[in-house]
């Protein structure tokens, strides 16, 4: 089963330690959806590993103030 982790604004982004943890189980593939609230939705996905994940999350500049969901493919 597929494992999503929700970050609604205001809390801190999970751990690169969670995020592993996740993929360890479930490597299939990761995507995620992304926005400010009341802005539009983002979504991002293809990515194999953690460290893509990471990186691209750092590109958008995904802040603690963003809502955040992290689809880890099983």
């Amino acid at each position: 089963m597929c494992i999503i982790v929700a970050k609604p604004a205001g809390v801190e982004i999970p751990t690169r330690e969670t995020f592993d943890n996740c993929f360890t189980s479930n490597k299939d593939g990761i995507g995620f959806s992304y926005n400010l609230p009341g802005e539009r939705v983002h979504i991002a996905k293809g990515f194999m590993n953690v460290a893509k994940l990471m990186k691209m999350l750092d590109t958008q500049a995904i802040t603690k103030e963003h809502n955040l969901v992290v689809h880890f493919r099983f």
